[in-house]
């Protein structure tokens, strides 16, 4: 069997998916962060350097904070699991010169009695 070149491709469109599949992937990088715990909650800080506001996700899942950020070379990845009860309805984030502030409130812990019906 002979393999012809397909009439109905210009080299330009061949050309350009030749340079998607040969174009290099970004790499994963985690960021260089710090969390401190506090009475409150937990004060995460988290450096991004080279990053615009805009690229930043955060996301939450479970007890997992997941966070995001894509650069022009590479993207930022983590993921933040927490064993203690959080406040995500009240997660605070502030982005200020390449460092990303987070705030997160640790949750109450509830009570309640239960009631003991007999048979």
């Amino acid at each position: 069997m002979t393999c012809l070149p397909n009439p109905n491709l210009t080299y330009q469109t061949d050309q350009q998916e030749v340079n998607k599949m040969t174009k290099p992937h970004k790499k994963y990088v985690k960021p260089r962060t710090h969390l401190y715990e506090t009475d409150e909650g937990f004060y995460l800080l988290v450096a991004l350097p080279h990053i615009d506001q805009q690229s930043l996700h955060l996301e939450t899942e479970n007890s997992t904070l997941k966070l995001k950020a894509e650069g022009e070379e590479f993207t930022y990845q983590r993921h933040f699991e927490f064993s203690k009860q959080i406040e995500w309805d009240e997660i605070k984030a502030t982005w200020r010169a390449g460092l990303l502030h987070i705030e997160l409130k640790q949750a109450q812990p509830t009570r309640r009695k239960i009631e003991v019906q007999s048979a």
